[in-house]
């Protein structure tokens, strides 16, 4: 995950997702909030999600403060999984009026 290759870091990252394992959740969010890369950024978001684990909500509720769009794009469908949980649902109503029309439209669908 420390490599300067993108390639080799991004599937370090989705390697982490696909395991599941929720110790992994902490790292993921460093590397989405500290990489210089969009890629391996929403790419660590989108493996936070991939857990759909209810441990992950708050590191993905943090990431919907982004911003880059994309990756508070990956943030949301994550937080889809547990959509009918009334606070996932009102952290997602927040979004509307988000400044990003791309972001209000996401929310809108």
């Amino acid at each position: 995950m420390h490599s300067k290759n993108k390639k080799i870091k991004l599937n370090a990252i989705k390697t982490l997702g696909k395991v599941k394992n929720e110790k992994n959740i902490s790292i993921l969010l460093q590397i989405a909030k500290t990489d210089e890369s969009t890629k391996v950024c929403r790419e660590a978001v989108s493996s936070i999600g991939r857990m759909k684990s209810k441990n992950a909500i708050p590191a993905l509720v943090e990431m919907l403060n982004d911003n880059d769009p994309q990756i508070i794009s990956q943030a949301i469908r994550g937080l889809l999984v547990f959509k009918g949980d009334k606070e996932i649902d009102e952290k997602l109503k927040t979004l509307i009026n988000h400044e990003n029309e791309t972001i209000q439209a996401l929310k809108r669908k």
